[in-house]
């Protein structure tokens, strides 16, 4: 055998190349292959969409939850507080002092400014104190 061997070794290790080299060929043209490498050409190619993963900001928008401050504390001597929010609207109902706490039950906004809706602590009255007088607490 081992004659055998040195005598036609080359043609062996040939026709063992040779099988190989057919079997890798029949398997690339079979499509195998080919859907392997194709599939990953693809993938690289691909672009990635960055704002697939952003939310929209008008969604997020609508979740936010509106925060009122619980209190707010006067911050001017001899604040106005009104009947109504705004100051053309409103007629002043009360004048506070620097320091007082009252306790917020809503906001609105008029122009281009906050009026918060307030309850004072000697009655159940709501009135309405501009934010630029005041401090969130």
């Amino acid at each position: 055998m081992m004659n055998f061997i040195k005598t036609h070794g080359s043609r062996i290790l040939a026709a063992v190349l040779t099988l190989l080299v057919f079997s890798v060929l029949a398997a690339f043209f079979s499509g195998s292959v080919l859907k392997s490498v194709s599939d990953m050409a693809a993938w690289y190619s691909t672009p990635i969409n960055v704002g697939a993963f952003e939310e929209p900001e008008e969604e997020i928008e609508e979740e936010v939850e509106e925060i009122l401050p619980d209190f707010v504390t006067i911050v001017t001597e001899g604040a106005n507080v009104r009947n109504s929010p705004g100051v053309k609207d409103g007629t002043i109902s009360a004048q506070l002092k620097k320091g007082d706490q009252l306790e917020v039950t809503g906001e609105q906004m008029v122009g281009e400014t906050v009026w918060y809706e307030v309850l004072l602590s000697d009655s159940d009255e709501k009135l309405w104190i501009s934010s630029k007088a005041v401090k969130e607490e």
